[in-house]
């Protein structure tokens, strides 16, 4: 799950991060806390990112196998 829009409106609210905290409360009703991870993107926002910086921080998500 990915939020963008960390700018702020003219109104003054950043969307983004609204939206990533309504998001962790959501989950919080099935799963316990210690098993949501979360993992920022390595720059400001993916846009930012390179092919390689995109495809490094996929791997570190991934759930690892036994």
């Amino acid at each position: 799950i990915a939020t963008n829009n960390d700018s702020a409106d003219e109104d003054g609210r950043k969307r983004g991060p609204e939206a990533a905290e309504k998001i962790r409360n959501y989950l919080l009703t099935w799963f316990s806390p210690e098993s949501i991870i979360i993992r920022f993107p390595y720059e400001n926002d993916f846009g930012d990112m390179t092919t390689d910086q995109i495809l490094n921080w996929k791997k570190e998500i991934e759930p690892k196998t036994v």
